[in-house]
């Protein structure tokens, strides 16, 4: 695995359920076998609260780019609407919560 990003998508029975969008090494195929392992070594290295109810292989995700201060009391600032869009296109589900993958310039 390269890359991965999870939301969280609206479910009737539980609340919310966790979707993972995966992003393989190159050479490493996508398969139902491989999903099942990643939910799996989720679940075992993180419990059973934090395993992925799916795994969707992607060639790429998006990004915020957020710029933070490197000093004492200053904030985090930045913007990922476009960002929470596309993941909430990519899950069909304009109500996901969104959990942004971020690429951070320090000032």
């Amino acid at each position: 695995m390269a890359e991965a990003a999870v939301i969280g998508v609206p479910d009737q029975l539980r609340g919310n359920i966790i979707k993972a969008y995966v992003i393989l090494r190159q050479g490493t195929e996508p398969t139902e076998a491989l999903g099942r392992q990643l939910i799996d070594h989720v679940g075992h290295e993180m419990g059973p609260i934090a395993k992925p109810s799916s795994v969707d292989f992607v060639e790429s995700l998006p990004k915020a780019h957020v710029r933070v201060r490197l000093c004492a009391g200053s904030e985090s600032t930045g913007s990922g609407s476009g960002v929470e869009a596309t993941f909430q296109h990519l899950s069909g589900d304009q109500s996901a919560a969104i959990y942004l993958p971020a690429t951070f310039d320090a000032e």
